[in-house]
């Protein structure tokens, strides 16, 4: 189960310590959690997704919105191994062309950056 990243604090460290990758439209920042983020969140990433009005309208907005929600839950159920932590995918404008099947590589080459553990 994907949870959504919801509190200021947990953006506000996402932003100090996360690490960015960019693959083709996304732009992906990752901090795992802590020692005691762990015990209370378990291995299930938390989520939140930038997706600005230079992308496109709320139809294209809350399209690719739903397209990322699918293919992050296909991830998380493909990666072999842990994916505890915070992410925040940042949608280009560049998204807004992408079949379904191009957001998904941008996405999987992405999260692979931070995942220790094979993507199947």
């Amino acid at each position: 189960m994907i949870r959504r990243l919801r509190h200021r604090d947990d953006f506000l460290a996402l932003r100090r310590d996360g690490r960015t990758v960019r693959r083709g439209p996304l732009e992906v920042r990752f901090r795992p959690f802590d020692g005691d983020e762990r015990r209370s969140h378990g291995d299930e990433p938390r989520v939140a997704y930038a997706i600005s009005r230079t992308v496109g309208g709320a139809v294209v907005r809350n399209r690719i919105r739903r397209r990322l929600r699918v293919l992050m839950t296909d991830l998380s159920d493909r990666v072999d191994g842990p994916m505890g932590g915070d992410f925040l995918i940042r949608v280009l404008p560049a998204a807004a062309s992408c079949d379904h099947a191009a957001l998904g590589r941008h996405l999987a080459a992405a999260i692979g950056e931070f995942c220790s553990e094979e993507i199947r």
